[in-house]
């Protein structure tokens, strides 16, 4: 259902914002100016006569860059109080289920929120947030627009991420279902509020909250633009820029705003360079950030502080920030090798350097391995790990995921090629290596209360097609290691099993298996239809699965990508052995 419909079928629900106040960067006119706007001729250069080098004040290096900045409206201190909807009334599409949503039960989402979710995307600080809520419910005080799109998106995030026992406590029937209203109410309000005008760090805030929401509902293409356009934003309002840390005191507001931004950016870092899947390219030159990586610290507010500065905790002590910071090391190789293999007109390399280059970046990913504390690189299935917090157990084992498949990823193009040419023999067994570490560590914790992050019924897919390609492409006379083939298929079979028992409906995980069983399907009938995965192949094949999912009602729908575009997505590309 589309934004346009869903406004056709409900009554519009009012909400009053506040009116700009003192700081809305438009001041009284001086004494003096008031005298000058008499005068036609009223100058700003200094009276006539010699002029006194000496005393002269220096000029600012960025004088003509900012006086330029301002002409074109695009500053980062410009105002933004006479825009629209900066004020006056927000008019939004009713939904029973989301305006009945009650105090206790916002209560419960967002504490679950904190507990079990807030670490895989690391852009809110709930503590803060919910003392935000309680200040609005106390003096009745009308919250932004942009705070308010944070507050659904949040909500929504929450009930995406719980189960039916969590939703039953709280009294919520369909979590499903009003997590996905929640999910529009926001789109609306960001739509709305012309947040691509009206620039705000909620705004930002919300927009990275709505991801795996996002992909979950079949609104990819949409959650790819606005991602890129809060990276632009983020670049105007210089989140990009924020230098040092600063080594004197400040307050504890200031701090954490400044914490804040600092993981909103590295945020968006993050998933700009998950999209060069998509792109081809990424948006943000990292060579342009003076924004440090954000602190591994605590959230409590009583030990986020110590003698008025920030308290920087080592990296052996896991904190909501641990993941994201090692996240954000990681899709760094997976930047440099965009920048070192991206052909271009002035760079033609040939198949040798750019191998070359894949190795060097699986060694730093070993180099990475080497250096995680402790905590992060014991095994998730042993049974001391049982013993260790949600947040620990969680950042571990999602992290183990991404890190087999960014393997996987940086080894892809040469897994196809290692079938017919032997010198790629090591990046085979390394995706295959990594694909089974995937899905046994999926597997090994499955079903024992961990969350899984968004990202990890993707990459679970991506793996089962590593394995799936193998099965299909591998013949009696080939030199790899044949005995773990039934292996591998059984632990496939699994994964893909657990995944279907998931109580809740995603899209992305529907499409994957559709076309993991139709290759399947081939094997078990020892059809050879697709053999190469040549351009007819895989053309033949995104029919077939088209087909399928047209014949899903709940799959059909406009704003599904294509099946061409959901293999780009996995980060697996059958004919990238053809491109380079």
């Amino acid at each position: 259902m589309n934004s346009s419909s869903r406004v056709s079928q409900r009554a519009p629900k009012s909400y009053a914002l506040p009116s700009p106040g003192s700081g809305d960067g438009q001041s009284e006119p001086s004494e003096t100016a008031e005298k000058s706007a008499d005068n036609r001729h009223t100058s700003y250069l200094p009276a006539a006569g010699a002029r006194d080098e000496s005393s002269r004040a220096g000029i600012a290096a960025e004088a003509v860059t900012s006086l330029e900045t301002l002409v074109w409206g695009s500053h980062h201190v410009s105002s933004s109080g006479d825009l629209p909807f900066s004020a006056g009334t927000l008019c939004l599409p009713s939904d029973p289920a989301v305006d009945s949503i009650s105090i206790y039960q916002e209560h419960g989402i967002l504490g679950f929120h904190r507990d079990h979710v807030a670490w895989m995307h690391n852009v809110v600080h709930i503590p803060s947030f919910q003392e935000e809520c309680a200040k609005f419910r106390r003096t009745h005080a009308t919250p932004s627009p942009a705070w308010l799109s944070l507050y659904y998106a949040l909500l929504s995030a929450g009930l995406y991420y719980m189960n039916e026992g969590h939703c039953q406590d709280l009294g919520i029937q369909n979590g499903h279902g009003l997590a996905r209203s929640l999910y529009w109410r926001c789109i609306d309000i960001l739509n709305s509020t012309d947040f691509l005008a009206v620039h705000s760090l909620h705004a930002l805030q919300a927009i990275c909250l709505l991801l795996p929401c996002a992909h979950a509902f079949g609104d990819t293409k949409r959650i790819i633009v606005l991602l890129s356009s809060a990276a632009c934003i983020a670049q105007i309002m210089q989140l990009h820029l924020l230098g040092p840390d600063p080594s004197s005191l400040c307050s504890i507001d200031d701090a954490l705003t400044r914490e804040i931004k600092k993981r909103v950016w590295y945020f968006l870092v993050v998933q700009d360079s998950y999209l060069i899947t998509f792109k081809k390219a990424y948006s943000i030159c990292m060579s342009h950030t003076t924004t440090p990586l954000p602190a591994n610290c605590s959230e409590l507010v009583g030990e986020l502080f110590d003698n008025g500065r920030l308290r920087t905790l080592p990296m052996s002590c896991a904190t909501q920030s641990s993941y994201a910071i090692f996240q954000i090391k990681m899709t760094a190789i997976k930047r440099w090798l965009h920048d070192e293999t991206c052909k271009s007109e002035a760079k033609q390399l040939v198949l040798a350097d750019i191998y070359k280059k894949v190795l060097q970046a699986d060694e730093d990913m070993n180099r990475l391995r080497q250096d995680l504390p402790a905590w992060m690189k014991s095994a998730p299935a042993l049974e001391a790990s049982r013993r260790d917090s949600d947040l620990v157990q969680g950042q571990r084992r999602t992290f183990r995921i991404s890190f087999a498949h960014m393997r996987l990823s940086i080894h892809r193009a040469f897994f196809c090629r290692s079938f017919t040419e032997k010198q790629y023999c090591y990046s085979h067994v390394t995706c295959l290596k990594a694909a089974r570490l995937l899905l046994q560590t999926y597997r090994g914790t499955a079903g024992e209360g961990v969350i899984d992050m968004w990202t990890v019924p993707a990459h679970v897919l991506s793996a089962c097609i590593i394995v799936t390609l193998n099965l299909l492409l591998c013949d009696d006379t080939d030199e790899f290691e044949q005995p773990q083939d039934d292996d591998d298929e059984y632990l496939m079979r699994e994964c893909l099993a657990l995944l279907r028992a998931a109580e809740k409906p995603n899209q992305l995980v529907r499409r994957g298996m559709v076309m993991i069983d139709r290759l399947l399907e081939q094997k078990e009938q020892r059809t050879s239809t697709y053999v190469s995965f040549s351009n007819d192949e895989i053309v033949k094949l995104i029919q077939e699965v088209e087909g399928i999912m047209r014949g899903d009602n709940e799959i059909a729908t406009a704003l599904n990508i294509t099946f061409d575009e959901f293999l780009g997505f996995l980060d697996v590309d059958p004919l990238g052995y053809m491109r380079w």
